[in-house]
This record gives C-alpha cells, sequence and structure tokens, in this order.
C-alpha cells in the first residue's frame, strides 16, 4: 500500500463528515432553530389582557419567534392562562385566572424543549 493511502483514508472520512453536517445545517436552516417546520406553527392569540395573578418566567433555549410561538401557544391552551413569550427577551409574561403551580409552569416549558429558569409571581 503507497504511504499515502492513509492520509487519504483521513481526508475521506472528514470530507463525508463535512459533507453530512452541511446537510444537516440546511435543514436545521429551512426548518428554524427549533425545527418546527417552516411557518406552520401558527399563534394562539392570547385570551385576555389582564388577569388577576400573573407571571414572569426567565426561558432558555429560545433563538427564533417559532420558538416563543411554541411555548405560547402551549400556555395559551390552557384554560384560564393567557401568555406572551417573547424569544429576543427571553422571558414569557404568564396570566392565569387562578394560581398556577410552579412544576405546571416549569413542567410545560420543559417538554417543549426549553429551560425554566426564575418565575416571578406578580399580584
Amino acid at each position: 500500500m503507497p504511504e499515502w493511502f492513509g492520509t487519504a483514508a483521513v481526508i475521506a472520512v472528514i470530507a463525508v463528515i463535512c459533507v453530512f453536517a452541511v446537510i444537516g445545517y440546511v435543514k436545521k436552516l429551512s426548518k428554524g432553530c427549533c425545527g418546527t417546520g417552516g411557518d406552520n406553527e401558527k399563534r394562539i392569540g392570547a385570551k385576555q389582557e389582564t388577569l388577576p395573578v400573573n407571571y414572569t418566567v426567565e426561558v432558555g433555549g429560545m433563538f427564533c419567534e417559532k420558538c416563543a410561538v411554541r411555548i405560547e401557544n402551549a400556555f395559551n391552551k390552557m384554560e384560564g392562562v393567557s401568555a406572551r413569550v417573547s424569544h429576543k427577551t427571553g422571558f414569557a409574561e404568564i396570566g392565569s385566572e387562578k394560581e398556577l403551580s410552579e412544576l405546571i409552569i416549569r413542567k410545560t416549558i420543559v417538554d417543549l424543549g426549553y429551560t425554566a429558569g426564575a418565575i416571578t409571581k406578580h399580584n
């Protein structure tokens, strides 16, 4: 076997890895950072502007508007809950007719693949 065969094999493996990386990146660009599949995610509007119990939640892992819409929709689907989420600020503003447990707030966010930081309750 020629001396350069080992080097050529390593270069070929690196080239294949690069090709798969580029393909994966192109798919990610077409589906958004959260993989929601383009513009398929429709925003569910907040139900009410003011509710008696309000929370501010620090949310980690949001990188685009689609991420914020996914979280917002999860809360807006709940009975008596209304939310607005901003990926730019990294916060969710959640209003509720009755108190929500911290566990429910965190679980809703974490189940979508994001992290829930500090939760502040406002009266």
